[in-house]
């Protein structure tokens, strides 16, 4: 008889959303009320939502989205990744397509706009967009022209300073409200592990303590944590067992780590992967003499709060560690 671990592993998968959304009680208010009004009839507030990675941002969106298709006719909810779509044009077409408009998507920008403001008219529908990774969108003007549209905008991004350099016209156009998603603390993670374990594995699969193992290693990260449940659950199955052992916990820990540190590091952009690099090489070094080395390798002579900004980003992604304050900060990679 071949024995198994996993029940329903699709629950253990990142497009998996469950039908609760725990430890995020307040933000789910906050995103509620302000696209509240469009089951009204009326213009929902803009929101900008940050946090590190799997805090729940993206997760906590869709559920929401389906709830307000599931309860509402007004509304239409429309998710694009600007990770994948990061032009104005490919993110009309992905708009377009949602919302089954049929139209000729090589047409202009314009006319695809034009396209989306007429399913509006014929629908009287109030239209949700939600722009993830929106640090990524090359062209920020169609920011303004969704906002003049009336659209309802949920944009949201890693980085809490993505609108930093916006041209000051789109963000007093966009007048959002802003939501922060801290990380997880282990005890939280280890109640998304448990009922995600209770429905994808069977009974008696995974001891307790492992799962707040992985709560542990898994650094506020919700999607770490589950990747390592389900590797963990994975090798189990590969060795023909119906039990995770430690040895599986711990090879999985490994495993996604490093594989999610390197998703990381791929997509940096050039100022961070250089910084990044420094540090590599560097090892333990003080903010000044990481900023000195940047501008003597690269000639560029950044500001000091942009490379603030950057160094930052790096700390929050995980991808180094920062070590006191102010002029006695120490970076190392983490």
């Amino acid at each position: 008889m071949v024995k198994s671990v996993i029940k329903d592993e699709s629950i253990l998968l990142e497009v998996f959303i469950p039908e609760k959304i725990l430890h995020r009680e307040g933000q789910v208010e906050a995103v509620a009320n302000a696209l509240k009004p469009a089951s009204f009839g009326r213009t929902p507030r803009n929101i900008f939502l940050f946090g590190a990675t799997g805090v729940g941002k993206t997760s906590l969106v869709k559920w929401i989205f389906s709830e307000f298709e599931g309860h509402t006719q007004s509304v239409k909810t429309v998710y694009v990744n600007c990770w994948k779509c990061s032009t104005s044009h490919s993110i009309l077409n992905e708009i377009v397509s949602s919302l089954n408009v049929f139209t000729n998507l090589k047409q202009p920008r314009d006319e695809l706009v034009k396209a989306i403001s007429n399913y509006v008219k014929k629908t009287s529908k109030k239209v949700i967009i939600c722009l993830d990774e929106v640090d990524q969108l090359k062209e920020k003007e169609l920011l303004y022209v969704f906002s003049r549209e009336n659209y309802g905008l949920v944009l949201v991004s890693n980085n809490k300073y993505a609108f930093f350099d916006v041209d000051s016209r789109i963000k007093s156009s966009l007048a959002f409200e802003t939501i922060e998603f801290p990380e997880y603390k282990p005890d939280e993670l280890f109640d998304i592990l448990k009922e995600r374990s209770e429905y994808a594995l069977y009974p008696g699969s995974i001891k307790i303590e492992y799962l707040k193992i992985i709560s542990h290693k898994s650094h506020g990260d919700s999607r770490v944590a589950i990747d390592i449940l389900r590797n963990s659950a994975l090798f189990a199955e590969n060795q023909a067992k119906d039990t995770i052992s430690i040895e599986d916990v711990i090879r999985a820990c490994d495993n996604v780590c490093d594989s999610k540190k390197d998703e990381r590091t791929v997509v940096l952009d050039d100022i961070k992967k250089t910084l990044y690099d420094i540090l590599k090489s560097s090892g333990p070094i003080s903010s000044g003499d990481l900023l000195r080395q940047y501008v003597e390798l690269t000639g560029d002579d950044i500001l000091e709060r942009t490379y603030r900004k950057h160094m930052e980003s790096l700390v929050r992604q995980n991808l180094v560690k920062s070590i006191g304050s102010g002029r006695w900060r120490n970076y190392e990679i983490n």
